[in-house]
């Protein structure tokens, strides 16, 4: 019989003993709606509380009427007031548990009662609110974890980053009449991918109790449910591998409910002393198989600190033949670095268990981890993310005496020197990549607000100007992460400590580590992204763009002395990297820092300093100054352009261009979008410059469209207008003639014959005007003498009297001259 079968079947009988229960029970008033919970039971008459079908006391308030709670205690008051902690929401949708948001949550008493609201830790907006009084089947799934149903059928859960917190509010809902599910609070949770239902499972299970005797029996059933799931993987069909799943539940409820996890580490303590290889395999498949149900009760079980590394060991011996000696690793080749002793020792095995935790995740379960794994393994990181930033936040004298520059602030027996700055430099990343890894917003900004008052700014610049080009680099990945944790609050620290700024140049323009200088561009990229400055950040932007440009502090043109190389001196490649991001910097500014820097190209030789890079004939950096040209261009200042024009920066470019072919390329696709630029842009002068100075090069590559297209433009534009023949008196009476009497095309043929007629006499016999004989009487001519020049309807007024006008008749013929 499998686990799912036996589960099921657990669950019928389950549900006949609710529904007995729920016949006997009158007494219950507010029953639960949802076909899998049976109804709670209200306290009686005499105040005693009655029980549960479970045979667990229904959880009231003293003195207090769960069917119609409205009021809070004073005591309940008490316990309100302040209390408050970080969550995450999750909503069922479709038995899939969907993330909502992070938020804190706090509890408030209005007029339906206790109530908790859910405000977006980001945004502080409302997320989420509900009173316990209308919500049914609240149910503590884990230490850290509950869930509720709502009257329209919805199901929330909240996960919270501490257990202590999740106690608090979990008594306040039992306190306060809570609906609570009537099942034990204190049994193991359920995955949040699982139904939010209750499955008690069987005494009665195959699987009988794990020791040395039974590995056998466990053996078959590990290897049978692993092979199925190995069989799923490689098919489409999504129903074999949700029954496998389900299968991998059951068994998570299982081990939680029979404390398989114990009999598991005493086996395996047995075994390992024994070196029973093949014991210890079968023992690695039942190790899998905990992780792959993803039950988050046993992950808390299994990654604690006393738990975890023999957990690791268990999972060394993946078959008879084949074993992986993780735990040997991780003792002898790992060290646990400290700049300063660390006297906690919480603070010490949380710093332990998320380096395990991690080599877990990245190396052990190395093609075996999963979509459902996966979440609920970072979960478990960022919660021990948190409680290490936040000890180690709550301790700004231990900050103060790792950050320290000397030795003596500290300990005489630490080191000093260059080690002390890569130790430092070390603990920095670290413990920013901690603060970025615990996806709590206000602890990232917390975390580095403290580290900047405690001398962190003062420790970097230290590092960044140490000679050894990895101890630069801790000094740049950390500086790396502190902007991830919260770069509005290092800006406005650099304003007042610009020799951070400062020391980044320097070092851009000296690195010698390709990876450093790769980090020391995106730095200065991030700060002076003006397009990430906040609505109320306008003072400070003003203010680091004026710093970064000032003369005095010669911040920007020190990056300029990356293109001072003397004549005839080969460029090294880090050298060539160094002037390249140089030009990236520069052209990702000219966009965004429209004035400053425009005006130091005017007033500066920045374009000349420029165009001298080129001299490497590096595509790369060809390519740079071609992007920073393109620039230029859209920004359509006319004495830019025609600074751009005299530098003859052109030359070289276009040159290479010719040079480089029909390849179809990156640098030949830069050349044509700057083409394509100065048309779209009708930058006439630098179109004319382009095709009288490099057209030869324009035609070189064929099948080109856009310089194609701009050499027709110019010839167009720039051809000779035809010569005209002198103009007399006569030809220009006859051109006015022509002009007045031109058909437009708006006359049929017969009035065109009709206004022919100018009534002045011509040579040649009369022209009679032939009629149509077959035209409709409307459009036939009267005869020529009775023919007036304008026809007028017949009016006769009421005396009969007639009011046509006589007329002057229109000869329909011309006479000839003879």
């Amino acid at each position: 019989m499998e686990v799912a079968d036996m589960a099921v079947a657990a669950e019928v009988e389950a549900e006949q003993e609710k529904a007995q229960q729920a016949e006997e029970n009158q007494a219950a008033s507010d029953a639960s709606s949802s076909p899998d919970t049976a109804p709670i039971s209200s306290s009686d008459a005499n105040g005693t509380a009655a029980t549960t079908p479970t045979g667990h006391p229904t959880p009231t308030a003293p003195g207090t009427n769960t069917d119609d709670q409205t009021a809070v205690s004073e005591e309940t008051m008490k316990q309100i007031e302040g209390l408050s902690a970080l969550v995450k929401i999750f909503e069922l949708h479709d038995g899939d548990w969907v993330e909502s948001t992070t938020g804190n949550i706090t509890a408030f008493a209005g007029e339906q009662g206790l109530g908790f609201v859910v405000r977006d830790a980001d945004s502080d907006v409302e997320a989420l609110r509900f009173t316990i009084k209308g919500r049914q089947n609240f149910f503590r799934q884990s230490a850290a974890l509950f869930l509720w149903s709502e009257p329209d059928g919805s199901t929330y859960s909240l996960s919270f980053e501490f257990q202590d917190m999740c106690s608090k509010f979990w008594n306040l809902i039992v306190e306060n009449g809570g609906d609570i599910a009537p099942e034990d609070t204190t049994s193991p949770p359920r995955s949040p991918r699982q139904r939010s239902r209750s499955v008690t499972p069987n005494n009665d299970m195959i699987l009988p109790p794990l020791e040395m005797s039974t590995l056998p029996q466990w053996k078959e059933f590990a290897r049978r449910l692993l092979d199925q799931r190995g069989e799923t993987l490689n098919i489409s069909e999504d129903t074999a591998r949700i029954m496998v799943q389900q299968q991998l539940y059951a068994f998570g409820e299982f081990v939680c409910h029979q404390n398989i996890l114990t009999s598991l580490l005493n086996v395996f303590e047995t075994c390992d002393d024994l070196e029973d290889t093949a014991s210890l395999a079968t023992l690695h498949d039942i190790a899998l198989l905990m992780l792959l149900t993803a039950e988050t009760a046993l992950y808390d079980s299994i990654f604690t600190h006393d738990v975890l590394f023999k957990f690791i060991g268990i999972l060394e011996q993946h078959s008879e033949a084949n074993r992986t000696d993780y735990r040997k690793y991780l003792e002898e080749q790992t060290v646990f670095l400290q700049v300063h002793p660390i006297e906690s020792e919480e603070l010490r095995a949380n710093i332990e268990r998320a380096y395990w935790l991690q080599y877990l995740k990245d190396v052990v379960l190395a093609g075996v981890i999963d979509d459902y794994m996966l979440p609920t393994l970072d979960s478990m990181l960022h919660f021990i993310y948190a409680d290490i930033a936040r000890e180690v936040a709550e301790t700004p004298d231990y900050l103060e005496t790792v950050l320290a520059l000397n030795a003596a602030a500290a300990s005489e027996t630490q080191p000093t020197g260059s080690e002390r700055l890569e130790m430092q430099g070390k603990f920095l990343v670290d413990l920013f990549h901690v603060g970025v890894g615990s996806q709590d917003f206000a602890l990232k900004r917390e975390l580095l607000q403290i580290l900047i008052q405690k001398g962190c700014l003062r420790t970097v610049v230290a590092i960044v100007k140490c000679t050894e080009p990895r101890i630069r680099f801790s000094g740049a990945r950390a500086l790396w992460k502190a902007l991830e944790c919260g770069v509005g609050a290092l800006r406005r620290a650099l304003v007042t400590n610009w020799g951070l700024v400062s020391a980044i140049c320097d070092a851009i323009t000296k690195e010698t580590h390709f990876g450093a200088l790769v980090l020391w561009k995106n730095i200065l990229e991030a700060m002076f992204d003006v397009e990430t400055f906040c609505e109320d950040e306008g003072m400070l932007k003003a203010d680091m763009l004026e710093k970064l440009y000032d003369e005095e502090t010669d911040t920007f043109k020190h990056l300029l002395s990356v293109f001072s190389i003397p004549d005839g001196q080969p460029l090294a490649a880090i050298q060539r990297e160094r002037q390249l991001a140089v030009l990236q910097l520069i052209g990702l500014w000219i966009e965004h820092h429209t004035f400053h820097i425009r005006n130091l190209m005017l007033t500066d030789n920045l374009l000349p300093l420029v165009a001298s890079a080129l001299k490497t004939k590096n595509k790369l950096v060809s390519i740079a100054v071609l992007q920073i040209v393109t620039q230029i261009v859209k920004s359509q200042h006319e004495f830019l352009i025609k600074r751009l024009i005299r530098t003859d920066m052109l030359k070289h470019l276009m040159t290479l261009y010719a040079e480089n072919g029909a390849r179809n390329n990156m640098f030949n696709s830069t050349v044509l979008n700057f083409v394509s630029q100065v048309m779209e842009l009708r930058v006439l002068s630098l179109q004319d410059h382009l095709v009288e100075r490099f057209r030869p090069q324009l035609e070189a590559v064929p099948n080109m469209a856009p310089c194609a297209k701009l050499v027709l433009r110019y010839e167009q534009r720039h051809e000779p207008p035809a010569e005209a023949e002198p103009e007399t008196v006569a030809a220009a009476a006859a051109a006015e003639t022509e002009t007045r009497t031109k058909r437009d095309g708006s006359m049929d043929t017969k009035e065109e014959a009709y206004f022919d007629d100018d009534g002045q006499a011509d040579s040649g016999p009369p022209t009679i005007v032939q009629e149509d004989a077959n035209a409709p009487e409307l459009f036939k001519k009267p005869p020529p003498h009775l023919k007036p020049l304008v026809d007028y309807d017949d009016d006769e007024d009421e005396d009969g009297f007639s009011s046509i006008t006589a007329k002057k008749p229109k000869l329909t013929f011309k006479l000839s001259s003879s």
